[in-house]
């Protein structure tokens, strides 16, 4: 009975030693073509990367132990100046941000970004915070912003201003609006528009966060709900037409604004479905990641 123990524990040993090196060469392999990449083909290289690690999972299961393994993520986050009247920014914003979506499948993966089990193994994920990552950063590269007939000429982009234009604007690529193509094209997702005001001459960050939770029964409506009552505001004033929006109603006060953010970032709530979040670069790069997934 101890030999055979003994001989099933180097059988799991030797099929976790072969499987570990397997996926380490492999990891070098493609991160040397991921350092290189850039723009629009860095962006592929993530998407195609973000759905061999969901379809690729490795359970190595024995008597002494088990262990989960997954491929590498290949994403980086891709620098953007972006210029024009108020419409033609809210419309290259969205892009990004849908963008970011379908670089990490579209809402159709679970818990996507989370780590292996071995540590040495989690190629970068191991280093992310709250499970969610920076795909762009967005530079208002003008003076000034410029209204047109459909806009005021206010010099800004407000938080509601920026949801009504995900909430009815179309995805040119799919004939169907933007928070359509979030909410309904591939899986569930929502849409935050964290930061209040989008002005000239500031950076802003594009964040996917990544579904941690398989419960069906609730969604980020309820969270939302409790970061408001967290902080004592009306929850009607974030949760707006399937887009959370800070300030909805008017700026609100910068200690409220950050509290509601910690809540909606916190990798310790549920998230139901995944989402996708527009917020000021600083706030962005503070609570996800924002380097080189690829090279770590």
């Amino acid at each position: 009975m101890i030999k055979k123990k003994g001989v099933t524990s180097a059988a799991f040993l030797v099929g976790v030693i072969i499987t570990l090196s397997a996926f380490v060469i492999l990891a070098v392999i493609i991160s040397a073509f991921a350092n290189e990449a850039g723009g629009k083909e860095a962006e592929l290289l993530c998407h195609d990367s973000i759905a061999f690690r969901a379809s690729s999972m490795i359970n190595v299961n024995g008597s002494i132990a088990s262990a989960n393994l997954k491929s590498p993520t290949l994403c980086k986050v891709q620098d953007y100046k972006i210029e024009g009247e108020k419409e033609e920014l809210m419309r290259q914003i969205a892009e990004r941000m849908a963008r970011c979506w379908w670089m990490f499948g579209e809402g159709r993966y679970e818990e996507i970004l989370t780590p292996s089990s071995f540590k040495a193994l989690s190629f970068g994920t191991a280093e992310l915070k709250n499970q969610c990552f920076v795909c762009f950063s967005l530079i208002i590269d003008e003076d000034e912003i410029s209204g047109t007939d459909k806009y005021d000429v206010d010099g800004k982009i407000t938080s509601r201003e920026m949801s009504e234009f995900i909430r009815y604007e179309k995805y040119h690529k799919l004939n169907m609006t933007y928070l359509d193509y979030f909410q309904f094209y591939g899986g569930p997702g929502v849409v935050g528009i964290i930061e209040q005001e989008i002005l000239p001459r500031n950076s802003y960050g594009v964040s996917f966060l990544a579904k941690n939770s398989e419960k069906k029964e609730s969604s980020w409506g309820s969270i939302a709900a409790e970061a408001a009552a967290g902080v004592g505001i009306a929850a009607a004033g974030i949760m707006t037409g399937g887009v959370i929006t800070v300030g909805v109603g008017g700026v609100i006060a910068l200690d409220v604004a950050n509290k509601i953010r910690n809540k909606l970032y916190d990798d310790g709530v549920e998230r139901y479905v995944s989402a996708i979040f527009l917020d000021n670069l600083q706030s962005a790069q503070q609570k996800c990641f924002k380097g080189d997934l690829g090279g770590q």
